[in-house]
């Protein structure tokens, strides 16, 4: 399950809608603007406990040559109020994500081609609801 490139997000609001309805994980998405980074969908995303090895876990990963490890802890998802979700707040949820996930840490492509993007966030176990994000991310391992 390596990273494909859908390409540039399209300005239009109902061409952007359809094309996140799609989105799986793993898959990257450019921005209108060329200074822009890329905003990936994690094909992994770790919903371990709290001192439960998550770290060391992700310190492994981050060895893999095939990996590429966001590095820190998001918090985006237990941040997100458990509603039902619905296939249009699934898309907007995978944009919100992704440009949460890397907006502190901007992705090239040529860092994550044929690499699986991995994120833990050790609060999800008791904050997040996996329904919201299995829904958001349906394809991603959780």
């Amino acid at each position: 399950m390596s990273l494909t490139f859908s390409g540039r997000l399209p300005p239009s609001r109902a061409a952007r809608e359809a094309l996140l309805a799609k989105a799986a994980a793993g898959e990257c998405f450019e921005t209108r603007r060329a200074h822009d980074a890329l905003w990936c969908l994690p094909s992994l995303l770790l919903l371990g406990v709290q001192k439960g090895g998550t770290g060391e876990l992700q310190t492994w990963l981050g060895e893999h040559p095939q990996v590429h490890v966001h590095g820190g802890e998001v918090h985006f998802w237990d941040q997100e109020p458990a509603a039902q979700c619905t296939a249009r707040r699934a898309g907007q949820l995978r944009l919100r994500y992704a440009r949460f996930l890397w907006k502190r840490r901007p992705l090239r492509e040529a860092d994550v081609r044929g690499r699986l993007l991995f994120e833990k966030t050790p609060a999800y176990f008791d904050l997040a609801s996996p329904r919201l994000v299995a829904c958001a991310v349906p394809t991603a391992r959780l």
